[in-house]
């Protein structure tokens, strides 16, 4: 298991920090326009800055969303 510094690197670290949700959506609806892949991203808020970030989906997350849509199918 990675150790605390090893998280808030991936979790913060070297990412935009926004003061509200609302901002960071905004930022995500920007960056993500007419792409694919925008599904992945998600806004989250950091538990080590307190403010809140665009990141991807974890896997865990992106395949239990698959296996649903694939049996709504």
């Amino acid at each position: 298991m990675p150790g605390q510094n090893a998280q808030r690197r991936k979790a913060c670290l070297g990412k935009q920090r926004y003061a509200t949700h609302a901002d960071a959506e905004a930022a995500l609806r920007a960056l993500a326009q007419g792409r694919d892949w925008q599904s992945w991203l998600a806004v989250y808020r950091c538990g080590f800055c307190g403010g809140h970030h665009v990141g991807h989906v974890p896997a865990k997350v992106r395949q239990a969303i698959l296996a649903r849509r694939q049996e709504v199918q």
